[in-house]
């Protein structure tokens, strides 16, 4: 699929994800403080250093509970961002549609914490090698949007709910992928990042 992907910019992870899902960068809004309390700071985060406009860096998502509660992500900025997704858009003609993400699970959340199987943990390179596991939060473009996040990475309310709105709100965890692969109730658009996969000593980051 990748070989037929054109991005509108050229940047960091960030920018392409959320061309991805919504084919532009900019309603961002810098979310004042980080985690840890101190001053956020748009330079490297959004275009020419504004505290509103089009994504250019790595900032983290401002609705996601594993930037907040991850000790080693306080001194990251976070944005939220406003506009149609295209989740919005299949949304109004019925479709259903998930985002699967690897240990998006609510007992996994914490990336860098001791709620993350061992073998979760990267070994160098970016966040994923630095400070967090199999989930990257800004590798999940869906929770940059308030009407598409899972905030709190709940579970589905059950595997027939998979692909609607309901609590986790389209935002899952890969097992649950498998789970309604088994129950032959997938939903008729699924995007899905698995886990990274080893390379050595190292673990190696994938989108698909």
């Amino acid at each position: 699929m990748n070989d037929n992907s054109f991005s509108t910019t050229f940047g960091p992870s960030t920018p392409g994800a959320l061309n991805l899902i919504a084919g532009n960068t900019s309603g961002a809004t810098l979310v004042p403080l980080r985690p840890n309390g101190t001053a956020a700071s748009p330079n490297g985060n959004i275009f020419d250093g504004f505290t509103t406009g089009a994504i250019v860096g790595d900032p983290r998502p401002g609705f996601d509970d594993c930037v907040v509660t991850n000790p080693k992500l306080q001194t990251t900025n976070m944005v939220t961002i406003v506009g149609k997704n295209v989740g919005d858009l299949l949304n109004a003609k019925g479709v259903t549609w998930v985002g699967f993400r690897a240990a998006s699970r609510r007992r996994r959340r914490c990336e860098g914490s001791r709620s993350v199987r061992r073998s979760s943990c990267g070994t160098g390179g970016d966040d994923f090698v630095t400070t967090v596991g199999d989930y990257i939060p800004y590798h999940e473009p869906f929770e940059y949007f308030a009407q598409t996040t899972n905030q709190h990475h709940l579970r589905p309310s059950s595997v027939a709910k998979i692909g609607q709105t309901d609590q986790a709100n389209h935002q899952y965890d890969t097992t649950d992928f498998f789970d309604a692969l088994k129950a032959g109730h997938l939903p008729a658009v699924s995007y899905v990042k698995r886990a990274p996969t080893r390379t050595g000593t190292r673990r190696t980051p994938t989108n698909r």
